[in-house]
């Protein structure tokens, strides 16, 4: 009986190596990243930005959950638990894009993700050629807060979604930084 007791140990540690193998090296990237930054770009959607290296993206060609138009999801997700800090990039194909009518669709999506305290619109510019854009914020789930960005290509409309956690405070300059760095090229 003594022997039967002392093997499933070997089992312990089997499964002790699986469960580090698969989260150990998320968790290392997400808790010891430098200062390095990633780049997308995407020919299909024609955009591209950049994103600090220890995020995590996901493309999807335009379906995601319930969300239509949705083309990626860049993160601060550890693997484990949500993304306290996240950027969703909306696109749609536009015969004559305006910034009103991307307004009115991000609102919309706004909606649909259960957002509330939905600010004006704001002009400004965004990316690395000073992009004419709309800019709004709202808050959505529980403690988040986003910002939501509108903008056109030649061909297509854009919504790139900002949001984190209410507290996370030092992920402004982030955002500032990732903002900075949209290129549109359709």
């Amino acid at each position: 009986m003594r022997v039967f007791l002392r093997k499933p140990k070997w089992i312990a540690y089997v499964l002790l190596f699986i469960i580090l193998a698969q989260f150990l090296p998320q968790f290392l990237r997400y808790h010891f990243a430098n200062d390095d930054w990633k780049d997308v770009r995407s020919k299909d959607y024609g955009y591209g930005l950049s994103y600090p290296a220890n995020w995590v993206l996901e493309q999807y060609h335009g379906k995601y959950r319930s969300y239509d138009d949705i083309v990626a999801i860049i993160g601060d997700t550890n693997g484990i638990a949500p993304a306290r800090s996240l950027i969703m990039v909306f696109w749609r194909r536009s015969d004559t894009p305006n910034l009103e009518n991307t307004a009115d669709w991000g609102q919309a999506t706004i909606k649909q993700i259960g957002g509330f305290d939905i600010s004006g619109l704001e002009e400004t510019f965004i990316g690395t050629n000073n992009l004419p854009a709309l800019r709004q914020s709202f808050h959505y789930d529980k403690g988040y807060e986003g910002f939501t960005f509108y903008a056109v290509g030649n061909n297509a409309e854009y919504i790139f979604f900002f949001g984190s956690k209410a507290e996370e405070t030092d992920i402004a300059g982030e955002f500032k930084k990732i903002l900075s760095s949209i290129i549109l090229f359709d």
